[in-house]
């Protein structure tokens, strides 16, 4: 999956005048041409899929380019606008509701349904309950991909719809999931993990992977600090 580097103009003109200020009146004179919106940067042959060339790409960018009023995020280049992110995520807490009575397994129709609606996968993609039947090494390792975006996605909610919780409570729930071993024990109700919540996801994707996945605890948290800030 190749990166772009995309511009997030909330305020052209506040923007345009920052520019200005810097004497870069050609580009703030597109800025105000252009207005609100996200617009690609980088081609996707020019990153790839390398993370850490993106990672360096989107500092050089952001300490050139960017100015109050338009912020650069990375990207993956067919979902820029974190359209396709965000209506995937509504499919998995959807599923995650529809399948509540099965706790922190529910989690795994969650991904289902985020990768269907995501990729457009159809069910052929779909992985089973790896208590019914345990998860082959493709397996595994498939959930513990899906769960990482997923829970960029879920991270991600903060910065493009304000609803997500914040970083330090999610890193928080993946930690509880990480550290709860006992399959029959159920988690600890607090008065945080409520039934459908993005932190019950949270915690149930890091349970399953723990359990039944390639257990990357970093992979989850590395997957939230880059989705509360809109990376992917």
């Amino acid at each position: 999956m190749p990166y772009v580097l995309v511009e997030h103009v909330t305020d052209p003109e506040r923007a345009a005048r920052a520019l200005e200020d810097r004497g870069s009146t050609y580009r703030a004179e597109g800025m105000r041409a252009r207005g609100a919106g996200t617009f690609v940067m980088t081609d996707p042959s020019d990153l790839g899929s390398d993370r850490r060339r993106a990672e360096s790409a989107l500092g050089m960018y952001r300490s050139t380019w960017e100015v109050p009023g338009a912020t650069v995020y990375l990207r993956l280049d067919y979902d820029p606008d974190w359209s396709k992110q965000n209506a995937a995520v509504a499919e998995a807490m959807a599923a995650a509701w529809r399948e509540r009575d099965r706790r922190r397994m529910a989690v795994v129709p969650a991904v289902n349904a985020f990768a269907a609606a995501y990729f457009g996968w159809g069910s052929g993609h779909e992985l089973a309950d790896p208590i019914e039947r345990p998860w082959s090494a493709a397996d595994r390792r498939n959930f513990s991909d899906r769960a990482r975006l997923l829970m960029n996605a879920l991270a991600g909610l903060r910065m493009t719809e304000g609803t997500a919780p914040a970083e330090h409570v999610l890193i928080a729930a993946v930690e509880q999931g990480r550290v709860d071993a006992d399959d029959e024990r159920p988690e600890p109700f607090n008065g945080r993990y409520v039934v459908g919540t993005a932190l019950e996801v949270a915690y149930g994707l890091s349970y399953v992977m723990h359990r039944h996945g390639e257990p990357h605890y970093d992979w989850l948290t590395e997957a939230v600090k880059a989705g509360i800030v809109g990376n992917s």
